[in-house]
Order: C-alpha cells, then sequence, then structure tokens
C-alpha cells in the first residue's frame, strides 16, 4: 500500500551541482570564521595564562608553608568542621522586626529556643547570638575573646572559656 501523502522528489544533476557547490563555499566560509575566532581568543586565552600563572605564584609560599606545617592545616580544618557542626541561625528573623538585620547567620552554642509547630510538632531551633537575644529580650554575658574562648562538639558548655 503506498503512502498517498508521499512525494517522490527529483533533483536534477544541476541542482545537486548548485547544492554542492552551496556546501563547498559554506565550507570555505566556516573554515574562515573558525580561523578568525581562533585568532581573536588567542589574546584572552594567553592572558588568562598569565593570571593563572601570577595566582599560582601567590599562591605557591602558602602551600610551602602548609606542606612544612601540616599540623597547621589540621588545626585549621578542625575549626571550619567545628563551625560547621555550629550550624546556621535557623531564627525566622521577622518575628523580630524592631530589630532588622541583626542576623550573625551563624548558630551560637547552646542559643535554641524551643517551638511548637502545627505542622512538625516541636523544634528545637538554633538562633545566633543578635537573634537569640532579641527574641528573648534580655542580653547575654560578653563572651571572651580571642583564644579564650574554643568551643568544641564535646564540650558540655561551650559558652564557658
Amino acid at each position: 500500500m503506498t503512502d498517498p501523502h508521499a512525494h517522490t522528489v527529483h533533483i536534477t544533476e544541476e541542482d545537486a551541482e548548485r547544492a554542492r557547490a552551496a556546501l563547498e563555499r559554506a565550507g570555505a566560509e566556516y573554515a574562515e570564521l573558525a580561523t578568525q575566532f581562533v585568532a581573536a581568543c588567542r589574546p584572552v586565552a594567553e592572558h588568562l595564562g598569565d593570571i593563572w600563572r601570577q595566582i599560582a605564584d601567590t599562591l605557591r609560599p602558602v602551600i610551602e608553608y602548609y606542606e612544612q606545617h601540616p599540623e597547621e592545616l589540621e588545626r585549621w580544618e578542625r575549626e571550619r568542621e567545628a563551625e560547621a557542626q555550629l550550624g546556621s541561625c535557623h531564627c525566622l528573623c521577622g518575628t523580630h522586626p524592631d530589630q532588622p538585620g541583626i542576623c550573625a547567620s551563624t548558630a551560637t552554642p547552646g542559643l535554641e529556643i524551643t517551638y511548637n509547630s502545627p505542622t512538625v510538632g516541636t523544634q528545637r531551633v538554633k538562633h545566633c547570638r543578635p537573634c537569640w537575644e532579641a527574641k528573648n529580650g534580655q542580653r547575654l554575658p560578653a563572651l571572651p575573646s580571642g583564644d579564650a574562648y574554643r568551643w568544641s562538639p564535646n564540650d558540655e558548655e561551650p559558652w564557658k572559656p
């Protein structure tokens, strides 16, 4: 059974020759554009290479320092891990509209507020110090500064030095 919508297309030799010539011109134009594009990108690529070499030269002393002092890198990693365990402040900052923009974004150990949610039940929510103080209407004593304040996830009273 033949398809009534099928059409037979007859291409003459002349049409085929014109199509070949058009493809050759398009190929030549494409090759020329590709050559121009590569030539235009070369200075940018060389400049980026220079920038990466400068970055590598700048970082080389830092890398060498940490290669010679791996304990420093380990200490830095432990501090980042402790910060990650602190988590983020999850305060609904809109609940203290009288003090906008005070959120420090990193939760402070031990500063949580319990909320009762109709959808998920009772939840302890971590807060940063400024948000906790705003919600509770009280100021906490100042924390010691510098090395006196080191927190570990195993500390039972992390707010004490």
